[in-house]
């Protein structure tokens, strides 16, 4: 249910977009933009939904199917929450979570 949750959150119109922060150009560095700017563009709640939905998924056993919600999340919003990993400092954290997710799948 709280992977279920998160999934809504990030789908939700409080949820995930295309450049979350209003950058003024798209190749702007991490660096460059500070902190307290992706904290008020990316809440504290999409910001949890975004490192732990599968984890909440893996913990909960449920097998994956194609057209579920996780594939329908991920036909719209892999890149979105790949640029908010992005933003948060958190793609090492990303692509092990891909990774999990990817065995999750294969266990389907």
């Amino acid at each position: 249910m709280i992977a279920i949750k998160c999934l809504e959150l990030m789908d939700s119109t409080e949820g995930l977009r295309r450049n979350p922060c209003n950058l003024d150009s798209l190749g702007t560095l991490r660096g460059q933009i500070s902190d307290q700017n992706v904290n008020e563009c990316i809440s504290l709640e999409l910001q949890y939904a975004c490192r732990y939905w599968v984890g909440h998924l893996e913990q909960s056993k449920k097998a994956l199917k194609h057209q579920n919600d996780v594939h329908m999340f991920l036909r719209k919003h892999l890149l979105h929450w790949l640029e908010a990993m992005s933003l948060l400092g958190r793609m090492t954290e990303a692509i092990a979570t891909i990774t999990t997710l990817q065995s999750i799948l294969m266990v389907s």
